[in-house]
């Protein structure tokens, strides 16, 4: 993650790192390679994207060298699915096999098909 960090920075590229909190052993290299990045001259369309639950382990330096945004899960399997399902992009939302097994899962709960994607037609996300 390091290398591709480094060789990342001076690009228009966006680097994502997924479940950083269960990187602990590294979060020393994190906290000092985050704090270096305004030395390195980034591109100016350069991201460093964490995600991460909240842990106590977690550097506190890059939280607060970030910006933050927090989703909290909806609760339930029916809201969760219903969330993720109408945040696709329309033309995966609406390819035969997803809608099809949408339309099942749908059937097996009892819930309401979402709007597939912004693009629906009716305006409502």
């Amino acid at each position: 993650a390091d290398k591709v960090i480094r060789s990342s920075v001076s690009q228009p590229y966006w680097v994502v790192l997924e479940n950083a909190h269960l990187a602990g052993d590294w979060m020393p290299q994190l906290c000092s390679l985050v704090q270096a990045l305004p030395a390195m001259r980034p591109h100016w369309e350069f991201r460093l994207w964490l995600t991460t639950v909240p842990v106590e382990a977690f550097p506190p330096i890059i939280l607060q060298m970030a910006l933050k945004l927090v989703m909290d899960p909806p609760t339930g399997l029916k809201a969760n699915m219903v969330q993720v399902m109408s945040q696709l992009p329309v033309e995966i939302a609406m390819s035969g096999r997803l809608s099809q097994q949408a339309a099942k899962l749908a059937g097996a709960t009892s819930m309401p098909l979402p709007s597939f994607g912004a693009a629906s037609g009716s305006g409502s996300p």
